[in-house]
């Protein structure tokens, strides 16, 4: 983890860059120009993707989804001391199972965009 957060450090003080996972949002907290999204779907509406876009079974995405959950849970939760998925950690948080993947992005582009051209300073 050490190692991963250098890294994440080192992309966030050379360049606009969208980091997935790996405790970013808590690696990079004492940073004010870091807006943290996170993108949640119902059970019911992953396990629909997974079967399409994987071709498993209800069963088999179902498992998937829960391991993958835990995982992800357990490696943030381990690193961090706080709760994967607490909305207290995020900027943002985006049902993609309720506005789709496109539309998902196009929000999430769009709240980024608009705190580019309004300062922060605005909203503290």
């Amino acid at each position: 983890m050490q190692k991963e957060s250098e890294i994440i450090k080192e992309m966030a003080s050379k360049s606009d860059c969208v980091i997935v996972g790996r405790c970013a949002d808590y690696v990079l907290r004492d940073r004010d120009d870091v807006f943290n999204v996170f993108i949640r779907a119902d059970l019911e509406k992953r396990v629909k993707r997974g079967q399409d876009q994987y071709n498993l079974s209800e069963d088999d995405a179902l498992k998937l989804i829960r391991k993958t959950d835990k995982v992800r849970a357990s490696y943030y939760e381990s690193h961090t001391d706080q709760k994967w998925g607490a909305p207290g950690n995020f900027d943002l948080i985006v049902d993609s199972g309720r506005l789709g993947l496109e539309p998902a992005a196009d929000l999430i582009i769009r709240a980024v965009e608009y705190l580019n051209e309004h300062s922060r300073k605005e909203f503290n």
